[in-house]
């Protein structure tokens, strides 16, 4: 079974650190920033889960687009 992708942002208590992240398994993701095993969310704290949205392909990086 094929998964969509789902973008989703997590913010801090205070809302002034966020983290965007693009997942396949967004309760699996969640999990491991709530454990600490992604360094940046575990740094600053980041474990509220604020936007979520799923896609019928992995959104393209900034880098990926054609200029």
């Amino acid at each position: 079974m094929e998964r969509n992708p789902v973008v989703y942002i997590l913010a801090s208590q205070n809302r002034r650190a966020l983290y965007i992240g693009v997942t396949t398994n967004l309760s699996r993701r969640l999990e491991e920033h709530r454990q600490g095993m992604v360094l940046h969310t575990a740094r600053y704290n980041i474990n509220c889960l604020i936007y979520f949205e799923s896609h019928e392909q992995r959104p393209m990086r900034s880098h990926e687009r054609s200029s």
